[in-house]
């Protein structure tokens, strides 16, 4: 069977291009549940819907994270397998001789630094998918704290 290399390079920018506008979608998404929150006034119904749109778009943030996550595990059982092919390469076919486990290393993560990278995109992103998920429990903690006043 012949393997198709994947040009992670291409790949990478390709995916920090779409994880940036996503950024932008998401934080688009999360400024407009926060603008309703600026306009909040004594209406509870008004209370409960800022409530429920800013759970929705939570849950949407903890469904993306799920997939992405699985998506990173995914990579790094991808890069332990390739790791362990380049291992065996510099081993047994390789024309220069490497003595050290280092040595090898070196090499290793030379030819597997875009899969790295790769890798570390996505972890940057799941980071800014969380971060959004804290900003989110923060606005939930703002309308209580807004209604507990209210009442008083």
């Amino acid at each position: 069977m012949d393997k198709k290399k994947v040009d992670y390079s291409e790949l990478n920018k390709a995916l920090e291009k779409k994880f940036l506008e996503s950024r932008r979608e998401w934080k688009d998404k999360v400024i407009a549940v926060v603008k309703q929150l600026q306009q909040i006034d004594l209406d509870a119904t008004k209370h409960t819907q800022i409530h429920m749109d800013m759970l929705i778009l939570r849950e949407d943030l903890v469904f993306e994270i799920a997939s992405y996550k699985n998506k990173v595990s995914y990579l790094n059982s991808s890069l332990k397998r390739e790791k362990k092919t380049k291992y065996h390469n510099y081993a047994t076919n390789f024309d220069l001789k490497l003595a050290t486990y280092y040595d090898k290393d070196i090499y290793i993560s030379g030819d597997l630094n875009e899969h790295i990278r790769q890798i570390e995109i996505f972890d940057n992103y799941v980071y800014f998918l969380k971060e959004q998920i804290m900003t989110c429990d923060k606005m939930g903690f703002s309308i209580k704290h807004i209604v507990d006043s209210n009442r008083m």
